[in-house]
């Protein structure tokens, strides 16, 4: 899941569990500081800040 800290934006991702990395394409994303979260059976398992200019 990704959210956008200060436009609310949010996209969710399906990740396949036989693959051990996913590329997503945040071009079209508006600058700004967004979270994501690593979500496994409802819990959050994983988050980082990604900061985009």
């Amino acid at each position: 899941m990704i959210v956008g800290t200060q436009n609310s934006t949010s996209n969710n991702y399906i990740l396949d569990t036989q693959q051990t990395s996913i590329n997503i394409d945040v071009s079209t994303y508006e600058n700004g500081v967004y979270a994501i979260a690593l979500v496994c059976d409802s819990e959050i398992v994983a988050s980082k800040n990604l900061f985009k200019n």
